[in-house]
């Protein structure tokens, strides 16, 4: 792959078959992410598990546009080759130890279904991810344009829609709640999840539209919105990942530090100052209603008591004046609390210490211990650890520390001009992960289909060293050999969600009467506990 073909280089006058079908990727997944974003896709469906079964047809839909086209088999190939030999071994051994804690812990053969669909997911997620790779290397800049365009519009569009919401609600006399921002997802955090990944990456909007005025504007407008939602959702978990990854990138590449520090402070002061607004707005129309009595912190109602299926009822006339969530909960003390996840790490480790060498099997958390538990723990590293247990655990670790050593050394040492866009690309990867540790983001669909276009972008952006190229004549079987595993996991987990999604209307019946439907690979995250024959309950 000929490292000319950079995010600063000139383009081609005349794309060829390949780089169209690889500018088909970012299409789709920009497409994914602006319409389940904004967008009411199915009326009797939960939105988190229509995301679920878009992104299970996306996904197969990305390995077959590679498979369609010699030369994106070829960028995959060089993309596989990339890997060191011990790597990809350990990325085999940490399957088998995922489909063998499946196995181990799996009580039934539905509860084995689950379990397995998550260790098929995460592992076609890696294979998506390098697909991706492989469409940047071809498209070039191409790929960084209409992929640029695609993070921006969503946090522009989505941005937009919270500002008018605001409007809708003063219209109407209401107060606005923040548990009716982001009514395109189940939860508010779930957006805040996509931020983590796209908000740092976007001060390279400039870097590939270079020289013009229109899309400076655009990027203090983007980065400006992103901060807005973030403070009105009192996002705290994306906050402190997004300020440590670019504190990160002003210490270790100084070539970026101006145009960081330019964007991103001018875009945290313009949201700044439209969170300001908004509450200034909510104060005055309190003060127009006096007959509205501040609540009390014991008469407060927060978000996760309004039920997830009708959101909207937090509008009712009154309801968001009464509580007077939105000024007490994204300020004062409850902005320093752990919201309970403290306590869901601490079930991890009691799981790992009882289960230390396989864990209590993938997607189990909610269904091996107490019925008020979460779906998940908030935090992936320790999920692995419970769930998988320590081996499949030290084993990430090892994968995760290897990569980033390797990825800040490419980046710091490397003196090209596409290096400019890649730093802010890690810088958005390096929030995510740090996010990770704190909320969803590699459980929730919309992350997972942000993580592998940002993730793959950032991969492919970075050429391909000359001992990776393909020799002369020789086949690339090992990448068709993963691009076949990859459709065989798509076309397993297609057939397990149809089939289940075909009795979700049963399954909710069900779970509704177990706790709050907190998500996990369904929206009722607690689905695992219809088919354990038998769930062993832990203090």
């Amino acid at each position: 792959m000929q490292p000319a073909n950079t995010p600063l280089s000139p383009p081609a006058t005349r794309l060829s078959s390949a780089q169209l079908l690889a500018l088909a990727i970012p299409l789709l997944a920009g497409a994914y992410l602006l319409l389940t974003s904004t967008v009411t896709l199915h009326e009797t469906v939960w939105k988190y598990d229509v995301k679920r079964l878009l992104e299970l047809g996306l996904l197969p839909l990305v390995l077959l546009l590679i498979s369609l086209h010699a030369e994106l088999r070829n960028a995959f190939a060089q993309q596989i080759r990339r890997i060191p030999r011990w790597m990809g071994a350990a990325l085999l051994v940490l399957f088998a130890l995922g489909v063998l804690s499946a196995v181990v812990n799996s009580p039934s053969a539905m509860s084995l279904a689950y379990s397995l669909a998550e260790v098929f997911l995460l592992s076609l997620l890696i294979i998506s991810a390098l697909c991706v790779a492989a469409c940047r290397a071809v498209a070039g800049r191409h790929f960084d344009q209409l992929a640029m365009l695609a993070v921006a519009l969503l946090g522009l569009a989505v941005g937009m829609q919270e500002l008018l919401g605001v409007l809708a609600a003063w219209g109407s006399g209401l107060e606005f709640h923040p548990r009716v921002a982001l009514l395109h997802f189940s939860w508010p955090r779930f957006y805040n999840q996509l931020q983590s990944w796209t908000l740092p990456a976007l001060a390279a909007l400039t870097l590939v539209f270079p020289g013009k005025p229109s899309v400076r504007l655009l990027a203090f407008a983007a980065i400006g919105l992103h901060w807005y939602v973030i403070l009105a959702t009192g996002g705290r978990g994306t906050a402190l990942a997004v300020v440590i990854s670019l504190a990160a990138v002003v210490i270790l590449f100084a070539r970026v530090r101006r145009v960081l520090l330019t964007y991103h402070l001018g875009g945290l002061l313009l949201g700044g100052i439209l969170y300001g607004l908004v509450l200034w707005g909510n104060q005055q129309l309190v003060a127009d209603q006096p007959s509205a009595q501040p609540a009390s912190r014991a008469e407060m109602t927060e978000p996760a008591q309004i039920p997830l299926e009708n959101p909207r009822a937090a509008t009712a006339p009154g309801a968001a004046s009464k509580s007077g969530y939105f000024m007490q909960s994204i300020t004062g003390d409850r902005m320093l609390s752990s919201s309970g996840r403290t306590d869901l790490w601490k079930d991890s480790l009691k799981d790992a210490r009882r289960h230390p060498l396989l864990g209590i099997g993938p997607m189990n958390y909610a269904c091996t211990g107490p019925v008020y538990r979460a779906a998940h723990p908030h935090n992936f590293p320790l999920q692995l650890l419970g769930e998988w247990g320590v081996p499949a655990f030290l084993l990430t670790a090892v994968l995760g520390v290897f990569l980033a050593l390797k990825l800040i050394g490419t980046l710091r040492s490397a003196a090209g001009d596409w290096t400019a866009v890649s730093i802010f690309l890690a810088a958005g990867a390096i929030a995510a992960a740090l996010h990770a540790g704190l909320s969803g983001v590699m459980v929730m669909p919309a992350s997972q289909v942000c993580g592998i276009l940002l993730s793959g972008w950032l991969l492919g952006s970075i050429p391909v060293a000359a001992n990776d190229e393909s020799p002369a004549g020789k086949k690339p079987w090992k990448a068709i050999a993963v691009l076949l595993g990859g459709l065989v996991l798509a076309a397993a987990l297609g057939v397990f969600a149809g089939k289940e999604a075909a009795v979700s209307s049963i399954r909710l019946q069900q779970t509704q009467k177990m706790d709050r439907l907190i998500p996990r690979f369904w929206q009722n995250g607690k689905v695992c506990r219809l088919y354990h024959e038998a769930v062993p309950e832990t203090p």
